[in-house]
């Protein structure tokens, strides 16, 4: 027969209550310890079943228990059930067990003591197992009514077994601890009276007529209790706040605990830990509990931010359980979130104001978050020209799925494009929002025949009394805005003076246009003259400190009336005819019947070849009031 030996690590199998630090006091008892080392079995106080229910022929040992000299590392002793066998048709187990004497276990029930059966188990897996691979065994521990564990082979699983031997027949416990295994088993504070015993129940299982199932073992069997000082939390075990608005503070929660040791105990380290600590706040927190009392750590909750926040709730004991306790903490931030309307990329956009004048506008502001959204009063303006912008209304508190205005006025004090922003702060999710601001200020000016002041000069030098000189003042605009003139007039002249002024549509000069006002000098008689043009127009205020009015423009005028010598010719009123080839003579008269002397430069007639002249000596002045006489022939 093929045989071979599997060796196993021992591992150790443990259910684990909450246990103090090694540095915690606690105090243990043993109830009860049994290693088997003892000729006697079974041990006193202990009850074996060595009777096989399903038994129906001689065989002397079937569920035999009996004592082995080798046990868990080969020393001692050990409990060992040789043997099982069970006649299985109709499917009747069977089942051997063996019970420890009865313990007094009642003052340990509390949940401050850790109560626990210890043993160490031995599963040799053999030839009837190899054989008989439709058979099955169960260990099951209990404690009274209560199970405190079962283990098997069931459906073939051999991780149970502790030792693999395919050899026929009995076979040793073992001679070191690889071949055993420790289990360490907590009994429940409802299984602790004051008659407790344990009971080790072996069962055997098939669907094919006779099962064998041999040499379970036993050994150091302890049942023990560790008493601790212990802090018992009553919770919750984590606190969750719900979904609270941002930057709202929640009502209060507390995790609740309760002092079940003996001596009161002192806390230290509170502390919020984890990823939004900032979000929670301890506002209570007590420094002890005396035994026997129930106290609380209270914690309020402030989201920064939406969605999901998390944290942890972290102190200090100096209780044997727990040392050390760690309270997750979570809730859900709800915070607005602020829409601007689609498609609008500034405001005051082609927006042409007048210097002096204000223009307004209106910014819709939708709310489509879940609680109230609240625009700061540090919503601001910055820019190239934030001087130019004014926010005149911020709205209040919006409503979830509500609608309200900022409202913004322009008012511009320089030409040209401001470029400016608002810096919309609020408490919405998704931040600052940014809305350009592109208005446009323009501006009327006026430049007078090309001089860009408001004080001009002309001058008409020496006129001649009696004769017309005249000007044309233009009037051009090199500014932004339309210029209206809405006076020209003369605020004082001499009479010499005539005005033609802009009236009508003409007095609206366009940016790049211009216009003209007729001024004429025309000398009564000789001196010096002067006039003032007054041009007012809409033009507005200056923006230095102190302001100043720029919109009137002046020209001055002046000129001198000359005297002028007047010339004139005379002569007979008719000219008598004069035969071809003879000759005929008669004299003109020169004049000058002016205030002031002439000159006469040159004397000539339209026909020389028939008319001949005598001039006198030239150039000839002629005085005020004086003649000179000239003759001339005819020679036809």
């Amino acid at each position: 027969m093929k045989t071979c030996l599997l060796r196993l690590s021992a591992i150790l199998v443990a259910v684990i209550l909450l246990l103090p630090s090694a540095s915690k006091a606690s105090t243990k008892t043993t109830l009860l310890s049994q290693d088997f080392s003892s000729g006697t079995f079974p041990p006193t106080g202990w009850t074996v079943n060595t009777t096989d229910p399903n038994y129906w022929d001689s065989w002397p040992y079937h569920g035999y228990w009996y004592r082995s000299s080798a046990g868990n590392g080969g020393y001692n002793g050990s409990a060992v059930l040789w043997s099982m066998y069970a006649y299985t048709y109709g499917n009747n187990p069977t089942t051997n067990w063996m019970q420890t004497p009865s313990v007094d276990a009642s003052s340990f029930a509390t949940a401050s003591d850790s109560t626990f059966v210890d043993f160490d188990f031995y599963g040799a897996y053999n030839y009837y197992q190899d054989f008989y691979r439709i058979q099955s065994w169960t260990l099951t521990v209990m404690a009274g009514s209560t199970k405190l564990t079962s283990f098997g082979n069931s459906n073939n699983d051999l991780s149970n077994y502790t030792r693999f031997d395919y050899t026929y027949g009995y076979n040793d416990p073992g001679t070191y601890s690889g071949y055993w295994r420790h289990y360490h088993v907590p009994i429940p504070v409802s299984a602790r009276t004051n008659a407790m015993s344990i009971e080790f129940s072996m069962s055997e299982y098939g669907s094919w007529g006779y099962v064998y199932a041999d040499n379970f073992a036993f050994d150091n069997v302890v049942i023990s209790d560790t008493r601790y000082d212990v802090l018992t939390l009553l919770g919750p075990n984590s606190l969750d706040f719900g979904a609270v608005p941002y930057l709202t503070t929640s009502n209060p929660m507390y995790t609740k605990f309760t002092n079940h040791s003996s001596r009161t105990i002192t806390f230290s380290n509170f502390a919020v830990t984890g990823t939004n600590p900032n979000d929670f706040t301890i506002i209570y927190s007590p420094s002890s509990i005396p035994v026997g009392a129930t106290d609380s750590v209270g914690v309020t909750y402030t989201p920064q931010a939406s969605g999901t926040r998390a944290a942890n709730l972290t102190f200090n004991t100096d209780a044997d359980v727990p040392t050390s306790v760690n309270v997750p903490l979570s809730g859900y931030g709800l915070r607005p979130f602020i829409a601007l309307p689609q498609f609008l990329y500034s405001m005051f956009d082609h927006s042409h104001v007048r210097f002096a004048d204000t223009a307004w506008a209106t910014l819709m502001v939708t709310n489509t978050g879940q609680v109230p959204l609240h625009i700061s009063p540090s919503t601001n303006i910055t820019g190239d020209y934030p001087q130019m912008y004014t926010i005149q209304r911020l709205p209040p508190a919006i409503g979830p799925d509500q609608t309200d205005s900022i409202v913004i006025s322009f008012e511009p004090t320089i030409e040209g494009l401001m470029d400016a922003q608002i810096n919309i702060v609020s408490d919405a999710d998704n931040g600052t929002q940014v809305m350009p601001l592109k208005g446009i200020g323009i501006l009327a000016r006026l430049v007078v025949n090309n001089a860009y002041m408001n004080n001009v000069a002309m001058g008409f030098d020496s006129v001649a009394v009696g004769t017309d000189s005249c000007f044309q003042v233009t009037l051009f605009n090199p500014g932004s805005d339309t210029v209206a003139i809405e006076k020209n007039f003369f605020s004082s002249a001499d009479y010499d003076f005539h005005l033609t002024p802009i009236v009508g549509s003409d007095s609206l000069i366009a940016p790049n246009a211009s216009q003209t006002i007729g001024v004429c000098f025309q000398p009564l008689k000789r001196g010096y003259r002067t006039a003032e043009l007054r041009i007012v127009t809409n033009i507005p205020l200056t923006y230095a400190d102190p302001r100043q009015d720029t919109s009137q423009f002046t020209v001055l005028f002046t000129g001198t009336g000359v005297p002028n010598g007047n010339f004139s010719i005379t002569g007979p009123s008719m000219v008598d005819t004069v035969a071809v080839g003879k000759s005929a003579c008669q004299m003109d008269t020169l004049w000058n019947t002016g205030q002031a002397s002439l000159t006469v430069t040159s004397l000539s007639v339209s026909d020389s070849s028939e008319f001949m002249l005598t001039p006198p000596t030239l150039p000839l002045v002629l005085a005020p009031g004086t003649f000179q006489t000239v003759q001339v022939c005819a020679d036809p």
